[in-house]
């Protein structure tokens, strides 16, 4: 008999993401019921139950939870669906990984900056600004900088400036997307695009490195936004991170209670430093879960499902396992981007999705949706996001290649939408 036959479970939220962990529980015997604003929202068809309760109000979740007698809460992907998970958990009695003040350090990014600087982990220089423009202030500011709402992912309302002008508009933009209305302005590190994102995996209250991975951020609008167009395991710098960051950065972890769950942190590569900007207390968009399960047998998702409904993560010997070095080989998990447009046709994707270094396709747009003007430079301007394993980087290369060579995405006039600003070539830099 499968641990967890016939245990309830509750998943706040509905998108796409999800149907990896509806099906994923169902593996393990357990009865999925989620919850999505959406009524159309994707996963709702794979859930043994459904419903349009909005996930942001915690008293009506909170209700719902009780209604349906779950023996747990899942959340993952969105910073705003964590408080509603620790609110509901925490009323019910059930486990949840974090406490809300360890979710404010991951999800505000002055808090975790401020976190960062009390242990002495570098990153990014920070400016003093607020709508009133204090001159003092704007003449303190070295450009070029980047500019971002404290409190939203996704890469949304985030533009760089090289000047007042730009800022003082990109800073209204920002605000604009910040549900506590506070904007971040900091040194704008220019490193050809390249960045690197760590994730820890944290069992009763040890850290254990999971993976870092080199990140390609394009600038898809004119250095006004930038979105991730691939992240490449492991990354390059890996044992340098180990062997300089990581022991500080575990004490942080530990000294600031971090018990259990995962969480990413990403960072810029400079000569002199790695240098922290963000953090998230979740999984990470980049679904890297898939990634680290093939090649080394550690599954995340897998673990805070198991969490929610047990309180623990995995067994001493399955941490052990975790390999931050994926056991000589590697994975590429990259975007296909779209021009703005309606989706009219969409050839070669199932061709793709036949083949065997093809871990995993997460599609978000079908045929007769559109991209608006307010997708471009966020994730809203991804078609999909492709995860790929390989004997090496070069092996990579082609195999990234070949998908391309595939994929076409048709607009209403015939034209190909598939913006190929990523360049497969760059996974061996």
């Amino acid at each position: 008999m499968k641990k967890y036959e016939n245990k309830r479970l509750l998943i706040i939220g509905a998108t796409s993401y999800f149907i990896d962990v509806i099906q994923e529980a169902k593996k393990m015997g357990i009865y999925t019921i989620c919850t999505d604003y959406n009524p159309n929202a994707i996963a709702k068809k794979y859930a043994d139950k459904s419903y349009d309760v909005n996930t942001v109000d915690h008293e009506a979740i909170l209700q719902l939870a009780k209604d349906e007698k779950v023996d747990g809460v899942f959340v993952a992907w969105s910073d705003a669906n964590l408080y509603t998970a620790q609110y509901v958990c925490e009323k019910l009695g059930m486990p949840f990984y974090a406490t809300k003040d360890q979710l404010d350090c991951a999800v505000n990014k002055d808090y975790f900056k401020q976190m960062c600087r009390n242990y002495n982990v570098p990153c990014t220089k920070q400016y003093q600004l607020d709508e009133s423009f204090k001159r003092e202030d704007l003449d303190q500011i070295e450009y070029p900088v980047i500019v971002k709402p404290v409190d939203n992912g996704g890469s949304r309302g985030i533009t760089v400036c090289n000047c007042e002008e730009e800022l003082k508009e990109a800073f209204t933009k920002a605000l604009s997307y910040s549900k506590r209305k506070n904007v971040i302005v900091e040194q704008f590190m220019e490193n050809q695009g390249k960045t690197i994102s760590v994730k820890y995996l944290i069992r009763d209250g040890v850290p254990y490195l999971l993976s870092v991975g080199d990140r390609r951020v394009l600038d898809a609008h004119d250095g006004k936004a930038l979105i991730t167009s691939a992240a490449i395991y492991p990354a390059s710098i890996t044992q340098r991170y180990k062997d300089t960051l990581d022991e500080k950065v575990r004490k942080m972890l530990i000294e600031m209670g971090f018990r259990n769950g995962q969480l990413f942190m990403e960072a810029i590569p400079a000569e002199d430093e790695i240098y922290f900007y963000e953090m998230g207390y979740r999984l990470s968009g980049g679904i890297t879960y898939h990634i680290t399960d093939s090649l080394t047998g550690i599954n995340g998702m897998r673990m805070l499902i198991n969490f929610a409904l047990s309180g623990e993560m995995c067994d001493q010997e399955t941490a052990e396992r975790i390999d931050p070095f994926m056991q000589g080989k590697a994975a590429c998990s990259f975007a296909i981007l779209m021009k703005q447009g309606t989706v009219t046709k969409i050839n070669g994707l199932e061709e793709v999705r036949q083949s065997p270094n093809v871990l995993d396709i997460t599609q978000y747009y079908k045929e007769g949706m559109t991209v608006e003007p307010r997708d471009v430079g966020n994730v809203g301007q991804m078609f999909a996001r492709i995860t790929t394993i390989g004997k090496n980087r070069e092996d990579l290369v082609q195999v990234i290649h070949q998908i391309e060579e595939r994929i076409c995405i048709l607009d209403e006039n015939g034209e190909d939408m598939f913006l190929r600003a990523f360049d497969p070539n760059t996974v061996l830099e």
